[in-house]
């Protein structure tokens, strides 16, 4: 499905065509809302994401980066609602040697 875009009319105030590139970009799947997080090593079973968009009513998807991290994709990972703060969460994940755990995030809300 293809959206129509605001035309960025080099005549126009700057502050529209801002605003017009910006929309532009929305409309393209481009958002200022992702992040990289690599979950810590045993014996540690948590891991806090910092991140100034995150509140209690955001929704964080998670995209496994490795293999080992594939392995956690829907399983052993999850934030408690308890753990979902304003500007940081804490995953609870299983403990493990491995250090290559990584996914990339996009926060929503």
């Amino acid at each position: 499905m293809t959206f129509p875009t605001l035309p960025v009319l080099m005549d126009s105030d700057p502050d529209i065509q801002r605003i017009s590139r910006a929309v532009n970009l929305l409309l393209n799947g481009k958002i200022n809302s992702t992040g990289t997080v690599t979950l810590a090593v045993s014996p540690a079973t948590t891991t806090v994401i910092t991140n100034a968009l995150l509140s209690p009513l955001s929704v964080v998807l998670f995209d496994p980066m490795t293999e080992t991290a594939s392995g956690l994709d829907g399983a052993g990972l999850f934030v408690l609602e308890a753990n979902r703060g304003t500007g940081s969460w804490t995953i609870t994940h299983e403990a493990s040697t491995a250090a290559d755990r990584k996914f990339k995030y996009v926060v929503l809300g």
